[in-house]
């Protein structure tokens, strides 16, 4: 990836390890979500939210990447991307043993796949970029307490598949205040949840 420099690789590795660790803070933070079963389920579906938030976290100490937000066409689930360099990275939670090999393939992801087309036309070793081309990349990541594989891979348009090598990134430490700040506002965000919900059925 010659358009992400270390910088934005350590974002992106210490940003998932951030992500892992401040899940398992919110995880045991109430018996709800540790003890009770239908609770415990739901790690899986809070992982890469949590992932999208530690990166975010990261990228704005280190300034390296600017977050994206965008919604689906049914507006009931938003997506994060992190645009930097003329890439453009998408999240995805592969299983908690890493076994899923592509991302889940998604209508509103599909314009940034479709962007890849020209990167598969010749040959690997042929291949040049514009210099104002985005490239649309898979962040994908597994695992359970921890995360266990990371991985860059670029898609190609019917987002099931990865023509080029993906690449394997070194997983990070996180810094503790990043995780302590992540696991905060999460936590806080989650407490206040309950308070808009009332709050609405009274205006309803």
């Amino acid at each position: 990836m010659p358009r992400l420099d270390s910088d934005h690789l350590l974002t992106l590795t210490e940003g998932v390890s951030v992500g892992y660790n401040a899940l398992n803070a919110i995880m045991a933070s109430t018996p709800v979500l540790e003890g009770f079963w239908p609770g415990r389920n739901l790690r899986s579906y809070l992982v890469d939210p949590c992932v999208q938030y530690g990166i975010e976290v990261v990228s704005t100490r280190r300034g390296t990447f600017h977050t994206e937000f965008k919604p689906n066409k049914a507006g009931n689930h938003v997506h994060t991307r992190f645009h930097g360099k003329g890439v453009c990275i998408t999240t995805h939670f592969t299983g908690q043993d890493a076994s899923r090999k592509a991302a889940r393939r998604a209508v509103n992801r599909a314009e940034l796949a479709s962007r890849c087309q020209d990167l598969f036309a010749f040959e690997r070793n042929l291949v040049v970029l514009e210099e104002n081309q985005t490239v649309y990349v898979h962040l994908l990541h597994g695992g359970k307490a921890t995360p266990v594989a990371l991985t860059l891979a670029i898609p190609d348009q019917s987002q099931s598949s990865y023509p080029l090598t993906p690449w394997a990134l070194d997983l990070t430490a996180p810094e503790t205040a990043d995780v302590e700040q992540v696991t905060e506002a999460m936590t806080f965000r989650l407490k206040q949840l309950p308070a808009e919900s009332e709050d609405r059925r009274e205006a309803s």
